[in-house]
């Protein structure tokens, strides 16, 4: 009975969330390490649309944007050059359309809220991009749709506390094609 009394650990901060990590970097770099093909030239609108700075983007693109500072980006976790999972914290007390907004700044301008719902212990949104498809349809990466995973927490300095959604001073990004709310992993 005392376990139903502890909240649960988010789903990045478990052990088994990593080793899928680490298995997908070695799944891409063997892919990677392939037999090459011709490189094909990009479409003019991929070569006009401005670098990516946040998710997608690729490593030196990030390190030229962010400042080491883990009070704002934590976790940041690359594959196959792109950034492609990170946690940024917020101030205390931001509503979920604060939220949302600060989320999306995060993604090319084409971006699209595909899905949003509130779940018991957060909150979470499917975003879209076709810039962000074009970025990431190598095949080291293999997201040609383009789509992010967004998860809204609140963190309390010292505990796992509950959700409350006037106070999501956490978001998590991760790389993942859910369809609908019910396909995504919990919170």
């Amino acid at each position: 009975m005392e376990n139903q009394d502890k909240p649960k650990k988010k789903f990045y901060k478990r052990w088994w969330f990593w080793a899928f990590l680490v298995v997908v970097v070695i799944v891409v770099a063997a892919v990677a390490s392939g037999p090459s093909s011709p490189q094909q030239a990009p479409s003019p609108s991929v070569q006009s649309a401005p670098p990516l700075m946040g998710f997608g983007a690729t490593q030196d693109a990030w390190n030229g944007a962010h400042t080491a500072d883990t009070g704002r980006y934590s976790s940041v976790f690359a594959t196959g050059g792109r950034i492609l999972s990170y946690e940024m914290h917020l101030p205390d007390g931001q509503s979920v359309d604060q939220a949302k907004a600060a989320a999306l700044k995060e993604f090319p301008s084409d971006a699209t809220m595909l899905w949003f719902a509130q779940k018991d212990q957060c909150s979470q949104m499917e975003i879209q991009s076709n810039a962000l498809g074009a970025a990431l349809a190598d095949p080291a990466i293999g997201d040609a749709n383009g789509t992010a995973l967004v998860e809204f927490q609140s963190q309390v300095s010292g505990s796992d506390s509950s959700y409350d959604p006037t106070n999501n001073n956490d978001i998590f990004f991760s790389a993942g094609s859910y369809v609908n709310a019910a396909d995504a992993p919990g919170c």
